[in-house]
């Protein structure tokens, strides 16, 4: 079954943060862990010009994906953003919806995912699948901001709401 994640970031000012790609971050950050002196010089078993090697292809790599992405990376950017993450994981509070599988998480910075199986669905009836992903896109992302905004979701009358809303889409688009 695929799941449909989505991720929004919030900051104070109420602006959306631009995201490094979760599978280019964690390119990125490997290539930091590689930069470090110990992993760099293989704890002291190989020369100076060895690891100048190593280096220079460490930061070939690296200058790749800052092309991939469209701009530039530092070190102390992908340890700032790990820091971020470690922080918001343990800040985490997760919301698991009796219904499509929908499971919320949300931080105390009132950012959030959400996942789902209703991207499933579509795929499962054979529906307009534009239309249909189009509004459910729409419900992920009200449910995700009223969880962000304190809004209790769990509650029975909510979860009834999502449902009600979810069989008029399937109503409307089959």
């Amino acid at each position: 079954m695929t799941e449909h994640k989505r991720s929004v970031r919030v900051l104070a000012n109420g602006e959306t943060m631009k995201e490094i790609p979760k599978d280019i971050f964690q390119k990125f950050l490997q290539l930091s862990s590689e930069l470090s002196p110990e992993n760099l010089h293989c704890d002291g078993e190989i020369s100076n010009a060895q690891a100048h090697k190593k280096y220079r292809a460490i930061i070939d790599e690296w200058h790749k994906l800052e092309k991939k992405l469209g701009r530039t990376v530092t070190e102390d950017e992908i340890w700032q953003i790990q820091m971020k993450e470690y922080e918001m994981k343990t800040k985490m509070k997760t919301i698991k919806l009796p219904c499509y599988n929908m499971v919320i998480e949300v931080t105390d910075e009132k950012q959030g995912t959400i996942t789902s199986n209703l991207h499933q669905t579509a795929a499962d009836l054979a529906i307009t699948a534009d239309e249909y992903d189009a509004s459910v896109n729409a419900i992920e992302s009200l449910i995700l901001a009223h969880a962000c905004a304190g809004i209790d979701i769990s509650c029975p009358a909510y979860v009834e709401g999502i449902e009600t809303a979810v069989e008029a889409i399937l109503n409307h688009t089959t």
